[in-house]
């Protein structure tokens, strides 16, 4: 790929007004995707508006994909979390599992190490604990399948933007160095 020197315009109120609202939903967090487009600015450094455009699409697709993957991790965090509080139940009472299982989905150190405990204590693995509650739970599998899926259609995407990008870059180079001669000279 040829160096071209990143447009000021990427960063202008202009380029704001041309591509609008930010690709974001409620709760996400605007500074994190600011600096994804800004690696993908940096790394690419697009030429003109249509490398803009790519750059700003590959940005969207690519955390469009980020946030599939969150999706997914979530819900199976959840499921995990719902059966983790099923399978305590017997060993902790329904109080105590359903404390312990929300904070091990949270991540709390005391939690997982609650969870282990009470695990060990009953002689059983967690896996084994889990796994007939788990089933009840189908959707989130099912989910997570399609999400796959969908992730695997915008690397797709991705790819194809990337190789557009590269195939405009190509086709403007020899445009640039034509337009930069001196008028006259052939």
């Amino acid at each position: 790929m040829t160096d071209h020197p990143a447009p000021e315009t990427a960063r202008s109120p202009a380029a704001g007004r041309l591509f609008g609202p930010l690709a974001l939903i409620q709760g996400e967090n605007t500074a994190s995707y600011q600096e994804l487009l800004e690696a993908m600015s940096s790394t690419l450094k697009p030429a003109d508006i249509f490398e803009e455009v790519l750059t700003r699409e590959i940005a969207e697709i690519t955390w469009d994909a980020f946030r599939l993957r969150r999706m997914k991790a979530n819900s199976l965090r959840g499921a995990t979390g719902r059966a983790l509080r099923i399978a305590l139940e017997p060993l902790l009472g329904e109080e105590e599992s359903g404390a312990i299982s929300w904070d091990w989905s949270e991540g709390k150190q005391a939690a997982i190490e609650s969870v282990d405990a009470a695990f060990a204590s009953a002689g059983v693995a967690m896996e084994l604990a889990l796994a007939p509650y788990l089933s009840p739970f189908s959707c989130e599998i099912a989910d997570a399948d399609r999400i796959d899926r969908m992730v695997t259609r915008l690397e797709a995407r991705r790819k194809a933007a990337l190789q557009e990008f590269e195939r405009h870059r190509e086709n403007l180079a020899p445009k640039l160095g034509r337009a930069s001669e001196p008028e006259g000279s052939a």
